[in-house]
């Protein structure tokens, strides 16, 4: 009986189909929401709390283009996980089962996560 060595598997050498991705992408964007939503019901209690607090906070929102990242990476992340979710529901009751249209429908949700991406984000760096 032979011996075998353990075989470790590079990721990045994978080729996915893109609703693998869709789907892989729409478990991290939970991930992300679940720890995020703490901190974001946090902030809103503290803009909620005062007047002297909600001047604090815009403040800090204006002067801190980390906080505007991290407000935009939760807004992305939210949107694209509604949208994948929403497509993973329709195919739980029996659309776009085949691979033509699950491509499609991923192509869609990709889109349309980028398209909020840069809307998002004009909205906070450049308005």
């Amino acid at each position: 009986m032979q011996n075998k060595k353990p075989v470790y598997l590079n990721l990045f050498q994978f080729s996915f189909p893109l609703t693998a991705i869709v789907s892989i992408l729409h478990r991290l964007s939970g991930i992300l929401l679940f720890i995020l939503i703490p901190i974001f019901i946090y902030a809103l209690d503290l803009v909620l709390t005062s007047k002297e607090t909600y001047k604090i906070f815009i403040g800090y929102l204006n002067a801190n283009i980390c906080v505007q990242f991290v407000i935009w990476v939760f807004a992305v992340s939210f949107f694209y996980h509604m949208l994948a979710g929403v497509r993973h529901l329709l195919m739980d009751f029996g659309n776009f089962e085949t691979k033509l249209s699950a491509n499609i429908s991923s192509k869609i949700v990709f889109v349309l996560a980028i398209i909020f991406a840069i809307w998002i984000g004009t909205y906070l760096w450049v308005v």
